[in-house]
């Protein structure tokens, strides 16, 4: 992947947060499980992908994303992206696991100012071991007390939503 393509996937999954920009662009956009399906593009050359975004309430009701993660079809797998938020280890990477698999350790691409972005590549085993599971975990290391901290991604609706995203993306 390209960094140009990295930007452009980081921003699909910050502007998916808002469903009614994808409507006013006439875009499909729906929610299947715990996924967002979101498209851009003309309608000849659609690309659509699944976005879930988790965020934490602060004071006042202010919000802060804690983690988003994009995922889009590809050949016969899926490749995407995942924004974590500033303030973590980018040394130790990111691991991430399956239901309490031994996961896979990531690194860390670069850093925007939406965060920080890991990318993501699944083969069709990988996709199929996600179906089936209800939780996908997330373990990153905190720069300054090195605690860990554990994330869940919910993966209700997930295949059906990659499949969703599969059928609306034209090219």
């Amino acid at each position: 992947m390209t960094i140009a393509f990295i930007y452009a996937v980081a921003g699909v999954a910050i502007l998916a947060a808002t469903p009614a920009l994808s409507q006013s662009t006439g875009q499909p956009s729906e929610v299947i499980g715990s996924w967002q399906v979101t498209c851009r593009g003309a309608a000849d050359a659609r690309t659509c992908a699944i976005v879930q975004q988790q965020a934490t309430k602060e004071s006042n009701d202010a919000r802060q994303r804690l983690l988003a993660v994009e995922i889009m079809p590809s050949g016969n797998g899926a490749r995407g992206v995942m924004i974590l938020p500033f303030g973590l280890d980018l040394d130790k990477g990111v691991r991430f696991s399956v239901e309490g698999a031994p996961g896979a350790a990531l690194r860390f691409k670069t850093c925007i100012p939406a965060g920080c972005l890991v990318d993501l590549a699944f083969g069709p085993e990988s996709l199929k071991s996600l179906g089936a599971a209800s939780v996908a975990t997330v373990e990153v290391t905190a720069l300054e007390n090195q605690a860990i901290s554990r994330w869940s991604i919910r993966l209700d609706g997930f295949p059906e939503a990659l499949d969703r995203a599969r059928s609306l993306s034209r090219r």
